[in-house]
């Protein structure tokens, strides 16, 4: 029997839907084990395994429609170039004017899967190492480096931007290791967030300075994080030599390696200049705000732990060796956010609610929403085998933000210049500095305590979702 193209797609998803449903039919007697009492619900996913097939064929239907959709587009932009860009920096144009969030993303995710080689107005030719803050470029559209294991996640090794560089040799360079973008406009949500907190306590203990006509020191503190203090005095000015994991502005900038970006905007800006050379002007502020919507879009991280009861305890014993060997003191389990409106532009005109893209859950306060981003957003001194020689945006070499650990499942090499594999044993023995008493805790475990620990790791994820690859 044959099939005329036009047939293709149809063909393809009954037989997707038909085994879908069957492995769905097929599994409906068999009853999960109830989830240990011991792991956070809000942490869990909210897929049950056994009674996903109804929504998998809905994902399927809409992962074929996107794959031949990115396909005939590929095709009207090959034999129009100029005309279909003018066409969609229009649609991008009146999606920002009439505060559309949900158009935004869907044109962000198209940017983002687009190559955008041919957008630069200045075009400069490739360079695997970065030339300085000139950058690359090294990349054609945002998904060479935030693929794995799923589209808007890391990279693999050889995706590695090697930045600050001469433009010619590796060993003048700064390897960088692309992170994964789930949940990223939840952290700058939160971020802004701990930022106002931060700098109203400041200006408080200023204004009472001013009041009593004594200096006053003030330790700053939010959402269960420590960052050092300030000393107010009488005639407004304020030591800030006392601040620790942030700079002395206060601001928490959750982005880069080295914490250098506060905004996503910050951020996408930086990553369009020094791995796609694109200037602002080339995308226009209209396309940058929909690569943040599509960001924004995109579901946060999540904690499934295993299934089987013998696994589950082991996972859970897991999760207090993490505690006990003191990785929770950087790596924060959770925060709560409060106020989740991200603008998507610089001028603020376009607002979403990045809690509910994400899909987080409410608090069981009922204030705010719970986020499980095992992270405490500040720098540390990490010591000398993660130091790299030199500072880097005026950041000491052994100096990096402590990154997120949701999601961090499939999304190997790990640490900043990808060294560990596929391994986080390798990635914790790297720790030193402010980490080292952790890293040893970890070492003196017995092997069979680092494995479970390493499973407790493995359970950081996503839920599953479906894509199909273009033709």
């Amino acid at each position: 029997m044959s099939t005329s193209p036009s047939n293709r797609p149809l063909l393809i998803f009954s037989c997707l839907a038909c085994a879908v449903l069957g492995y769905a039919l097929g599994n409906l007697e068999m009853t999960p084990e109830a989830p240990s009492p011991a792991v956070p619900e809000v942490a869990r996913s909210d897929r049950d395994r056994g009674e996903a097939g109804a929504d998998l064929v809905d994902e399927g239907r809409h992962a074929l429609r996107q794959a031949w959709a990115g396909h005939d587009a590929q095709i009207r932009e090959a034999l129009d170039p100029s005309g279909t860009r003018s066409a969609l920096r229009g649609r991008l144009d009146e999606a920002l004017a009439s505060a559309d969030g949900a158009g935004l993303a869907a044109l962000g995710q198209d940017l983002f899967l687009r190559d955008l080689s041919g957008w630069a107005a200045h075009a400069r030719p490739p360079r695997r190492v970065h030339r300085g803050d000139e950058g690359g470029p090294d990349a054609d559209r945002c998904a060479s480096c935030h693929w794995k294991p799923v589209m808007g996640g890391g990279a693999g090794l050889v995706d590695m931007a090697f930045m600050d560089g001469d433009g010619e040799t590796l060993e003048s360079s700064l390897p960088r290791n692309a992170p994964a973008l789930h949940g990223s406009a939840v952290i700058a949500a939160l971020a802004a967030e701990m930022t106002r907190d931060l700098q109203g306590q400041a200006s408080r203990a200023v204004a009472e300075a001013k009041t009593s006509g004594v200096s006053v020191e003030k330790s700053l503190s939010t959402h269960g994080v420590a960052f050092g203090r300030v000393v107010a005095r009488q005639d407004g000015t304020v030591d800030r030599s006392g601040v620790e994991g942030i700079s002395e502005d206060l601001v928490v900038r959750p982005f880069g390696w080295k914490g250098h970006f506060a905004t996503l905007h910050e951020a996408t800006l930086s990553a369009l200049h020094l791995e796609l050379g694109l200037a602002p002007s080339d995308l226009g502020e209209s396309g940058v705000a929909a690569l943040i919507a599509h960001m924004a879009s995109l579901p946060a991280p999540t904690v499934i732990p295993p299934e089987r009861s013998d696994q589950m305890a082991r996972w859970e014993r897991g999760q207090a060796r993490f505690e006990s060997a003191g990785c929770a003191h950087c790596h924060v389990p959770s925060m709560r956010l409060l106020d989740p409106m991200l603008a998507l532009d610089s001028e603020g005109r376009v607002q979403v609610n990045v809690a509910d893209l994400a899909g987080l859950e409410r608090d069981p306060s009922g204030e705010g929403y719970r986020v499980w981003l095992y992270s405490d957003l500040k720098r540390h001194a990490l010591g000398e085998l993660l130091s790299e020689g030199r500072s880097h945006d005026q950041v000491a070499g052994d100096v990096f933000r402590t990154p997120p650990l949701w999601g961090i499942d499939g999304t190997s090499p790990y640490l900043h210049d990808g060294r560990a594999l596929d391994e986080f044993a390798a990635a914790i023995f790297a720790h030193g500095g402010e980490a080292r008493s952790a890293r040893d805790a970890y070492r003196a475990m017995s092997d069979v305590d680092r494995a479970e620990l390493r499973a407790f790791l493995r359970g950081f994820t996503r839920d599953p979702r479906m894509r199909v690859a273009g033709p």
